[in-house]
């Protein structure tokens, strides 16, 4: 079989600035291949059709997220030959310029200011760390942080399930960055006010999510793209789960409305408690685009990491468990539904245990034998998960 036809998103190498890293993790400009292009993303059509759909929407913003979140910038594709002829060439005058309604066509998109300014790259975050925890000291603002969140939220923001323990709160921006880190990302993302209010337990940079789904996003499996206001579509970035529902548990487990593709507005039950911006959304989607489709060179790029605070910790790196789990840590789940196994012990010991088995059971009993046993929603005939408030 023929393989698919790939995207690439590039810009100019000479449009380049060095990031400045002012920490201990600062590197010296290592010595690169001279080239025209730095490439960024790459992925074969099927698979960015996925997340971007039919148009050339996705490809905008993404170039946008990666080298002008909030400044002006352009984005070209050729009209003429193939991706193959074009890689190593400069674009010429029988490229135009994309629109976000375009059809999405496999090629190069080629993201240009349209100026003499530089692009500085935004900087990624690894996806885990294994020494980069809460601190003791940094538990009471961490509790703070928990306390907000369970606050305005109320739940989790996808199911709206408000169970104790059945939620965590889960930072977009990981406390392993340190609050310096996330003031690099709000000033890029939002601005530089919303920066200089902020510290690493600012309410603003975490969600309340279900346990699977606050480990997805905590490893960059699971991104919110912004839509429109406060109304966000999720997006699953596993290639080996991908047919999840939307409490983040395999649909042969427990049946459900797909995850990918579950559209969320988020609401604020506290006014006094900022919802996180759409930048914020902004930055942790493209950490999720970055470890599906970066490039080794994008990925390679002088100091395009943060710097990580290494300190000992006791409880999980990004999601802070509302009634204290006792299973916090980066490790991976020794099986599909273990967090969600372990959510179901921890609830188990907050009910009588008869009456919770009982329940259960009739529950499960419901779902096998008529797909009706998710709050809020049915299966209808057709095998499509509807609302039940749709008659």
């Amino acid at each position: 079989m023929a393989s698919e036809p790939p995207i690439y998103i590039r810009l100019l190498e000479e449009r380049l600035q060095p990031i400045q890293v002012n920490t201990p993790s600062a590197k010296t400009p290592v010595s690169r291949p001279a080239q025209t292009h730095l490439y960024l993303i790459e992925g074969a059509l099927g698979e960015i059709q996925h997340f971007a759909g039919t148009t050339a929407d996705w490809i905008i913003r993404v170039a946008h997220y990666i080298c002008s979140p909030l400044a002006a910038g352009r984005i070209y594709t050729h009209t003429t030959h193939t991706a193959e002829y074009w890689y190593g060439r400069e674009k010429d005058n029988t490229w135009r310029e994309v629109s976000p309604a375009d059809q999405l066509l496999p090629g190069i998109y080629e993201f240009d200011t349209g100026g003499d300014s530089l692009i500085t790259l935004s900087q990624l975050s690894q996806s885990k760390s294994q020494s980069s925890r809460t601190s003791s000291a940094s538990k009471p603002s961490s509790a703070n942080f928990r306390k907000q969140l369970e606050r305005r939220d109320r739940g989790c923001v996808v199911t709206h399930w408000m169970g104790q323990g059945s939620f965590v709160a889960s930072h977009l921006v990981p406390k392993r960055l340190g609050t310096e880190g996330a003031k690099s990302v709000v000033r890029a993302f939002v601005g530089d006010t919303a920066a200089d209010t902020i510290d690493i337990f600012h309410p603003m940079l975490g969600v309340s999510l279900a346990l699977h789904l606050g480990k997805g996003v905590s490893m960059f499996r699971l991104g919110f793209y912004h839509i429109s206001d406060n109304t966000y579509v999720v997006h699953n970035f596993d290639p080996e789960s991908p047919n999840l529902n939307y409490f983040g548990i395999p649909t042969t487990f427990l049946p459900g409305p797909p995850l990918h593709g579950y559209q969320v507005t988020l609401q604020s039950a506290d006014p006094g408690v900022a919802l996180p911006p759409p930048g914020l959304f902004s930055w942790h989607y493209l950490q999720c685009v970055a470890k599906r489709f970066a490039t080794k060179d994008y990925k390679s790029y002088t100091n395009v990491y943060f710097h990580v605070f290494p300190f000992k910790t006791d409880d999980d790196d990004d999601t802070d468990d509302m009634s204290g789990s006792e299973d916090g840590n980066d490790s991976e789940p020794p099986y599909p539904t273990y967090h969600f196994d372990q959510y179901l012990a921890r609830q188990a010991r907050l009910l009588d245990l008869n009456e919770r088995a009982e329940g259960i059971a009739l529950w499960s009993a419901n779902v096998a034998s008529t797909g009706d046993g998710v709050q809020g929603f049915r299966q209808s005939d057709s095998g499509v998960w509807e609302s039940k408030d749709s008659d």
